[in-house]
């Protein structure tokens, strides 16, 4: 039943697209969508979401108004991953979401935000890989080990000059034997690394022609 009180009068206007649009003859508010039981196109299904949520939203916000209003009528988790990302495209087509066709087109991030859509206790992913990790890390700690924290880096010794290079820096990495003798060796040496990071000895900063692995994977 649609509100009534005195002096109102309600007028309800069926649009080819399926969507219902009531105004009130007296003071004439804008037009609003309800849920028709037909099936919407996808191109009427776009201001639909955009009058819910307005412009920029994030995808995952974007899936939760989707299932809102349009997850009665489909089914299943693979057949709604998949309408939202071809919708997000048409909404926000100058975004990156746009070439997101598929779930693993999406950064580690905001994929995590994207499944936890659909399963609230989805893994955090690997920043550089892409593999689900154990637990809840802050996004700092988001990778599998410090070599994949590493990959997007460049580290660089703030004790080597152009003309020397440190100690550390200037000593061979034998160590790659399996004998106790080597496991020794390789635990000190990245004692070392680490106490150079304490140190102040060891900047990082970001690669610009990184690319993660886990773009490649799916090339």
């Amino acid at each position: 039943m649609w509100p009534t009180f005195p002096g109102h009068r309600w007028t309800t206007l069926r649009l080819l697209s399926g969507i219902v649009s009531t105004s009130s003859t007296q003071t004439n508010p804008l037009p609003y969508y309800v849920i028709d039981e037909k099936s919407t196109a996808n191109h009427d299904k776009v201001p639909w979401i955009r009058q819910e949520l307005g412009d920029g939203v994030e995808l995952a916000a974007f899936c939760i108004k989707f299932i809102e209003l349009f997850g009665n009528k489909l089914h299943g988790n693979v057949p709604q991953k998949g309408a939202c990302l071809k919708l997000y495209a048409m909404y926000n087509p100058d975004s990156p979401g746009a070439t997101w066709k598929q779930e693993g087109d999406i950064p580690p991030l905001d994929r995590v935000d994207f499944q936890r859509v659909w399963d609230p206790d989805a893994p955090c992913l690997c920043l550089e890989h892409g593999k689900p990790l154990k637990g809840r890390p802050s996004i700092h700690d988001m990778y599998c080990n410090s070599k994949c924290r590493d990959a997007g880096r460049i580290v660089r010794c703030t004790q080597c000059t152009a003309d020397k290079r440190c100690g550390f820096c200037s000593m061979e990495d034998i160590t790659r034997g399996d004998s106790k003798l080597d496991k020794v060796l390789q635990k000190n040496r990245i004692q070392m690394k680490r106490m150079r990071v304490v140190l102040g000895h060891e900047t990082r900063v970001v690669d610009p022609t990184h690319e993660p692995a886990w773009t490649k994977r799916r090339m």
